[in-house]
């Protein structure tokens, strides 16, 4: 049985592939700050709703004016 905060705390493997980028490239932004994500024991966890928080205002700053 899964709780609910798990099911919304996403692993580095589960990004990258989300992503559609490597599991380092990942790590590298998780420990930068530049993606939201926190570190629990030895592990990087990334919330979901933050993270497609994250992707949109990415698309927005791309976004033509």
């Amino acid at each position: 049985r899964t709780t609910p905060m798990k099911e919304h705390l996403l692993s580095i493997k589960q990004v990258a592939d989300f992503l559609n980028m490597s599991e380092r490239s990942v790590y590298r932004l998780a420990r930068d700050r530049k993606i939201p994500a926190v570190k629990i024991a030895s592990s990087w966890r990334v919330p979901q709703k933050e993270l497609r928080e994250w992707i949109a205002a990415k698309l927005r700053e791309k976004a033509p004016a």
